[in-house]
């Protein structure tokens, strides 16, 4: 009788893994999004709550791909545009060596973000932080290949099992 129990509670904790977050939680998480990107983004599991697991899903989608993979394009564009471009401007100006001399990697990172393989939370987390950085290595100019090494660490992440 006890196995039978047994049985049935896994069968229930099955079903409860599979049900995607409901809307309060991809709201919330939404909400809390940079918070919980510097988690997923450190480690964090991604079935650790379901904030996590509605945060998870929705940096792993098609729609944050494909305005990560154009955050890409536009920070090699920028990179392309003469200095006084930005004066006055809102817009950081992105470190040119940096960028060129990590473009073989942010090209490579931009197919993988429009392509239909599944991606880790943890990589694109991290790509999204890069990203948003103003004092990271997209930005600043610090240690020659800092960008690549980055771009590197992040495409190492998209393909980490969790």
């Amino acid at each position: 009788m006890r196995a039978a129990q047994t049985l049935s509670y896994g069968a229930r904790a099955r079903v409860r893994q599979r049900r995607p977050p409901g809307p309060l939680a991809s709201i919330t998480a939404r909400l809390c999004g940079p918070h919980l990107d510097r988690e997923l983004a450190d480690g964090v599991a991604t079935w650790r709550s379901t904030l996590h697991a509605a945060r998870a899903l929705q940096l792993t989608g098609r729609r944050e791909r494909m305005r990560l993979a154009r955050a890409l394009a536009i920070l090699v564009s920028n990179a392309r545009i003469p200095h006084a471009h930005f004066f006055r401007s809102g817009v950081i100006e992105p470190c040119r060596v940096q960028v060129f001399e990590a473009l073989p990697s942010i090209q490579a990172l931009g197919g993988r973000l429009r392509g239909t393989e599944p991606l880790r939370a943890r990589g694109v987390a991290r790509l999204r932080i890069l990203l948003s950085d103003g004092s990271g290595p997209c930005y600043r100019e610090s240690e020659p290949g800092a960008l690549r090494d980055a771009l590197d660490v992040v495409h190492g992440w998209l393909d980490t099992e969790e």
